[in-house]
């Protein structure tokens, strides 16, 4: 297998000022295909905060009845930096910003032949 094209993005968040922490989410959608996604943090900053940036959800086709979720909840902690299936349809890619928080990053999906 090879890397036969593939699609970036940024991630871009701040939560500043204040005790509010913020999330957000960027989702991308593609016919079924071999595709893996992945993250990145280049750049983070803050006072007493924390940054997290992760995959928070992927869907996948492994039948004609309808798309199957893997879904790795809300808890930041939990969103692995990268993921893969031979038939996925879409990912999620979230980002988790605490309190006095700022964070830059990527996301990159790959999708193979």
């Amino acid at each position: 297998m090879h890397i036969r094209s593939r699609s970036t993005g940024t991630i871009f968040g701040y939560a500043l000022g204040g005790d509010r922490s913020a999330k957000g989410t960027v989702e991308v959608n593609f016919a079924p295909k071999a595709a893996s996604a992945s993250v990145a943090i280049s750049e983070t900053g803050s006072g007493d905060g924390f940054s997290a940036l992760g995959i928070r959800s992927f869907e996948y086709r492994d039948s004609p009845s309808g798309p199957n979720k893997k879904d790795f909840g809300g808890n930041a902690y939990d969103w692995p930096p990268s993921a893969y299936h031979k038939l996925m349809t879409r990912v999620t890619f979230g980002m988790h910003l605490y309190p006095d928080s700022i964070c830059a990053g990527s996301w990159t999906l790959d999708f193979w032949s």
